[in-house]
């Protein structure tokens, strides 16, 4: 990385409020000669456990790190290596600082996925760690509880360095993982913009539904949404083991299917594969939240100075990550003041490689926190280290080993055996059991126990790169580079990744579903949450579905706003109906009475005898009551069939807001019929009489003349246009319903006015006359119609010009209808409410009482006691 792209780094970190100690670690990390970044990888994948997912990716092309815990155990064992830390675990430094390195050798807009363990946050483990909503951070007592809060800590700085480098990260979890209550989480949420979207593992091929949820600063991740699982697969095998302890509490642990369900599936590592190139476009440039005030500057530094030091944020040295831990393992028994030098000579390059000169004397050293400042002495200090803390500084500042000659590595990919006999030796001691040389270079403690400073002459400039370059192919490389574990079963996986069409989810079979559960009813409640238009039109299938899926497109995906639209629709039916007349006769009564000739008579013998010999129940045949010689057969004496025709038009206005919200184009076409909205601003739930909503049904023996099919009717409509589109015969038959509709509107305003009138009021006054203002302009729109229907039957046709008249003049129709409508219920509210009598009160009655008795002197006669009568002796049951 050359010096003016690591300028910028450090400038966008300082920029998005990364703690100074965190960026202090990353110059520790870049000044050291032996570690080379190349900036050669795609992407990684941390804590990745069996590594499906950077498996398939290697597989498809992509250049993947892969780093888990896991890995370092079979590579010891075959190298024979003896340690007892993991230089590949997260919560040690040496991993801590591993990923920092696989981060910065990763290609600007990299993508990295985290799978952190979960154990500590799911629901299972609440009792041990007394983590809750509440109280995120666990028990402070408990190893487990705060080792997790660790891990979480440092995760949250390596998101802000992929931020650094425009890169996206995802974070997966299970459904009910609190993870994201810890604290720095919370800290990183009012930082960055971060997405989250839940989805069922079983729909990518997991063996156990697990509900997981995906964090990301890319909004690209609603492409793993996957549709509701289905109730019968919810308890396909069960994660836990119920059980009773001693003192008889119901207890669960974790079984074999728990620990199966931690690794990804091969259909999620596929769709990962197919949503890597939308996660890369978005580069999360502009992922800072409005609402973050930055505390440092937001200017570009020139170079990395005291002034860009002391810029930084010194406030939180984030002690829970281990931070200002790995920052005082690196150094000696020495003040701050030579680090900072150190890291000085390192930027200006003012040394050689790998060893710090002092800087000249018109430079002034960097500024450390004082917090660092102190010196931290050595917790074991050996003989051959050096008699004082200053012998060892001026071998460090000065570029001398000290007392310690350099000794030559063993001669095993650049790592020093466990068993040299160097007791003193720094080679040794930076590259300490073989594995050790990453986590000695952040801890700075050799294997025999003694302090050093993190800079050391004595060690090889390429020995850190060889170990870097040493590790398993599954942690660092390429699936061409010798990966081992691609070779348990590389045929199965390219077999797979060909045979699975690596295709988004359809979006219109997500929105279907969504329309799906709106349109399905409550079995509570018996009601759905759109209105039945939609339903029925959703279920008819079709072209109607797809032109609710485009009306749902249209609403921005908003349930609230696809449900306030106004439908129109004019429904035109027609039902046959056929009625069989049956019973049992005999062969006499077939000719006598049906009038039936021997041949149809021979036949429905046969009909019945042969169905009777296959369904006995059914009783085809069977013997007269009072001749049981007399056989009498199952047949249809006539068929009588009719045609019901049905022709309705119904108005549902359930608008309740104006539709020019966020989000919509005013110049939008949708929901409009024949170029005129029908999106009302304002409107209010109307419900017609019933007798409006009525309709004309004409009953004949006869069938009538073909009608165009509905098929055929949605095969014309398109976008823009209405949803129901009708040739003049259609206009027509709807003229008799519409008159009807007029007429007993009309009526029911006339019989408003002599009410209003008889008020003798002004406001009643006003309200006659406004009823009788709509009436005469029903009245008129009635004769115009009447006029264009007489047209028609003179003519036996309608003109173009005609038919778009008469469809105007029902548009106005409707809407004095409407306003007809909610004006008799105002005024049935307002003016015309009966008054309620009021009763007198139980006071009022007593004093009516007390008054009568005033005024009639001539006292009553008093009521006559009730003698009670004689108790009846019990029956003892002797004489």
């Amino acid at each position: 990385m050359d010096s003016q792209k690591q300028t910028r780094l450090f400038g966008r970190l300082r920029h998005m409020g990364t703690p100074g100690v965190f960026i202090l670690v990353l110059l520790l990390l870049q000044c050291q000669s032996n570690v080379k970044i190349n900036e050669e990888l795609d992407g990684a994948e941390f804590c990745c456990g069996k590594a499906r997912l950077s498996r398939c990716l290697r597989f498809a092309g992509y250049r993947v790190a892969g780093l888990d815990i896991l890995d370092w155990q079979g590579y010891s064992q075959e190298r024979n290596i003896e340690t007892n830390t993991n230089p590949l675990d997260m919560l040690s430094t040496s991993g801590f600082l591993l990923m920092i390195m696989t981060i910065l050798n990763c290609k600007d807009h990299l993508v990295a996925h985290f799978g952190l363990t979960c154990g500590s946050w799911v629901v299972t483990s609440r009792g041990s760690t007394l983590r809750h909503f509440l109280a995120p951070m666990g028990s402070l007592t408990s190893a487990s509880a705060q080792l997790a809060n660790k891990m979480v800590s440092r995760f949250c700085l390596l998101a802000l360095l992929i931020q650094a480098k425009f890169g996206t990260w995802t974070l997966e979890q299970p459904f009910t993982s609190i993870i994201f209550r810890h604290t720095r989480f919370q800290w990183l949420l009012r930082r960055l913009i971060v997405w989250k979207q839940a989805f069922w593992m079983m729909h990518y091929g997991s063996v156990t539904p697990k509900r997981s949820v995906l964090w990301s600063n890319s909004k690209k991740i609603i492409k793993f949404r996957t549709p509701r699982l289905r109730r019968k697969y919810k308890v396909k095998k069960a994660l836990v083991k119920k059980y009773k302890n001693r003192r008889g509490e119901n207890k669960f642990q974790g079984n074999d299917n728990m620990s199966k369900s931690g690794s990804y599936p091969l259909g999620f590592a596929l769709r990962y594969i197919t949503c890597w190139d939308d996660l890369k476009e978005i580069g999360p440039k502009g992922a800072l939240r409005d609402s973050f005030e930055v505390t440092g500057s937001t200017s570009t530094p020139t170079a990395i100075n005291a002034d860009f030091i002391n810029s930084l944020d010194w406030t939180d040295l984030w002690e829970d990550a281990g931070l200002a831990d790995a920052l005082k393992a690196r150094r000696d028994a020495l003040k701050a003041q030579v680090t900072a030098r150190i890291i000085h000579a390192k930027i200006s390059k003012t040394g050689q490689a790998g060893v710090a000169a002092a800087p000249p004397a018109h430079v002034e050293p960097m500024p450390v926190p004082a917090t660092l400042a102190e010196p931290v002495a050595p917790s074991t200090v050996d003989d051959s280290a050096g008699d004082s803390a200053a012998d060892s500084a001026g071998g460090v500042a000065g570029g001398s080993a000290g007392d310690h000659a350099p000794q030559e590595h063993a001669p095993q990919e650049g790592i020093a055996h466990p068993d040299s006999s160097h007791a003193g030796s720094h080679t040794n001691a930076a590259l300490g059991g073989g594995a050790e040389g990453l986590a000695d270079l952040a801890k700075g403690v050799g294997s025999n126990g003694v302090e050093k400073g993190f800079v050391d002459d004595s060690i090889d400039d390429d020995a850190l790169s060889s170990y870097f370059t040493s590790l398993p192919p599954s942690v660092i490389g390429d699936a061409t580079d010798g990966d081992d574990r691609m070779d348990e079963a590389p045929s199965f996986l390219k077999k797979k990744l060909d045979q699975v069409a690596l295709k988004d989810l359809d979006p219109n079979r997500l929105a279907e579903q969504t329309i799906r559960r709106l349109c399905r009813k409550n079995p509570k409640t018996g009601k759905a949450k759109v209105s039945d238009e939609i339903a029925k039109q959703f279920f008819a299938g079709g072209s109607k579905r797809d032109d609710l899926i485009r009306m749902f497109y249209k609403a921005g995906g908003t349930r609230d706003r696809f449900v306030r639209q106004a439908e129109l629709r004019i429904t035109n039916s027609k039902r046959g109906l056929v009625k069989v007349n049956v019973g049992y006769h005999s062969a006499a009564s077939m000719k006598d009475d049906l009038k039936w000739p021997e041949q149809k008579i021979k036949a429905a013998k046969k009909y019945c005898r042969l169905m009777h010999k296959k369904y006995p129940k059914a009783k085809w045949i069977r013997t007269d009551k009072y001749q049981p010689d007399l056989e009498l057969f199952w047949v249809e004496k006539d068929i009588i069939g009719s045609v019901e025709k049905e022709v309705r038009r119904d108005q549902s206005r359930t608008l309740t807001m104006d539709m020019n919200d966020e989000g919509w184009d005013n110049n939008d076409e949708f929901g409009k019929i024949d170029g005129e909205s029908h999106l009302a601003s304002v409107s209010m739930n109307e419900s017609e009489d019933d007798d409006d909503n009525q309709s004309n049904r004409s009953h004949s023996n006869t069938r009538g003349r073909k009608r165009k099919s509905e098929g055929h009717d949605d095969r014309r409509r398109r976008r823009g246009r209405s949803f129901s589109r009708e040739d003049p015969l259609e206009e027509i038959e709807n003229v008799e319903p519409m008159l009807e509709n007029i007429l007993k509107t009309c009526a029911q305003l006339t019989d408003l006015v002599p009410k209003l009138n008889k008020l003798d009021t002004t406001a009643s006054k006003e309200s006659a006359k406004s009823v009788e203002d709509r009436a005469t302009s029903l009245m008129k729109l009635h004769d115009e119609i009447a006029d264009l229907k007489a047209t028609y039957d003179a003519d036996k046709k309608l003109s173009q010009e005609n038919t778009e008249k008469l469809k105007k003049i029902f548009r106005n129709v409707e809407s004095e209808c409407s306003k007809a409508v909610m004006e008799q219920n105002k005024l049935k509210k307002t003016i015309l409410k009966p008054e309620k009598k009021s009763k007198p009160s139980k006071r009022r009655r007593d004093d009516d009482d007390a008054s009568e008795s005033e005024a009639d002197p001539t006292p009553k006669p008093p009521k006559k006691a009730k003698s009670k009568a004689a108790p009846k002796p019990k029956k003892t049951g002797k004489k």
